[in-house]
């Protein structure tokens, strides 16, 4: 698959968008996010989970609305299963009927910051 590439951000990640044309859509009802976690002390991403995601109505255009989308998923999932603050490098994927990915939709990376706390005195 060709992926163009997108300029980098302030905080130099690479990030890739694809498909080639935003007009070009996910076929399928279900789009996953493969999440990698960082080790800093080791300086490597290691796989961590996979979520699946129900597909954005209307889709996302381009790479900053999926970027945005995806976000707010992985907010969401982070929330709620009370993840590590600290940064994680995700792929959007289409996926068949078995799972296996198809096509690789976007790559991005994802600075999560715990929430502050209420104080409780």
């Amino acid at each position: 698959m060709k992926t163009a590439g997108r300029p980098a951000r302030d905080d130099g990640a690479r990030r890739d968008w694809g498909p080639t044309h935003p007009t070009e859509a996910p076929a399928m009802d279900n789009i996953w996010l493969d999440v990698h976690a960082w080790q800093p002390l080791r300086g490597v991403l290691h796989r961590m989970t996979e979520i699946e995601c129900d597909a954005p109505d209307p889709l996302p255009r381009d790479f900053d609305e999926w970027h945005g989308w995806a976000e707010a998923c992985l907010l969401e999932v982070a929330t709620r299963d009370g993840w590590q603050h600290g940064r994680y490098a995700y792929t959007i994927q289409e996926r068949d009927a078995t799972d296996h990915p198809v096509r690789e939709i976007g790559k991005d990376i994802w600075d999560y910051e715990e929430p502050a706390r209420e104080s409780t005195g």
